[in-house]
């Protein structure tokens, strides 16, 4: 399957990070998104990955200013039950409605097939 330029198989999705001023990947800031876990990956000299098991995610909320608005860009924050990773916020990314609609569906299969116990 291809989006807007880029292949992404079945199982995973990644965005880049953008400069919002000229709305192309030069950050070095990736998001993969598969059905266990959405994942960030940052930093150049000393790399830095952070992990949300999907199971854990509580809720998801898109916001894009006007200027994020006129170069096709939306910031989506993701809030956690993770104790050390309370909240991920993904800015400037290029098909946020995408990115956020698989998002929602992974969070509902994994919700659905590990319930919580009370």
């Amino acid at each position: 399957m291809s989006i807007s330029g880029f292949a992404v198989p079945d199982t995973t999705l990644s965005e880049r990070q953008r400069w919002l001023l000229v709305g192309l990947p030069f950050t070095r800031v990736k998001y993969t998104l598969n059905e266990e876990r959405l994942e960030r990956s940052h930093g150049i000299l000393s790399p830095i990955k952070t992990t949300v098991k999907l199971s854990q995610i509580r809720s998801i909320a898109v916001t894009q200013t006007r200027l994020q608005k006129r170069f096709a860009l939306c910031t989506i924050q993701v809030a956690t039950d993770d104790p050390v990773v309370s909240e991920m916020v993904i800015h400037n990314i290029r098909n946020g409605a995408l990115f956020e609609e698989r998002l929602r569906r992974c969070v509902e299969e994994s919700q659905i097939a590990q319930p919580h116990t009370v």
